[in-house]
């Protein structure tokens, strides 16, 4: 039981640290108004949530690289989102499962 509770404070602890970098890296970037702005952090951890759960997460993707463009920054958004989505993905996912299975193997 300790470990999931661990797990889930840890997860909500790194979509809480990409959120503070995305909210540096491209807020005020994107239009004000649009579903995820990136304006607040509690938008900006949204939008890192989506992405972590690769529900529509391109739509994330797009939606911060597009005003990046004239900046010439859109690269450097891209591989950010990007690489938190390979991280999000190959390697805390399988973290969390391995615990959540160890976990109920222990109950």
């Amino acid at each position: 039981m300790y470990g999931l509770a661990n797990m889930s404070l840890f997860l909500i602890e790194i979509n809480l640290l990409a959120a503070l970098f995305a909210v540096q890296l491209v807020s005020g970037d994107v239009k004000q108004g649009d579903l995820i702005d990136f304006g607040t952090l509690y938008n900006s951890f949204l939008a890192i949530y989506q992405v972590f759960s690769s529900e529509n997460w391109t739509d994330v993707l797009y939606l911060a690289a597009g005003p990046e463009v004239p900046l010439r920054q859109s690269a450097i958004t891209v591989l950010f989102i990007a690489g938190w989505m390979f991280f999000a993905n190959c390697q805390y996912a399988f973290i969390f499962t391995q615990v959540c299975t160890l976990t109920c193997v222990l109950c």
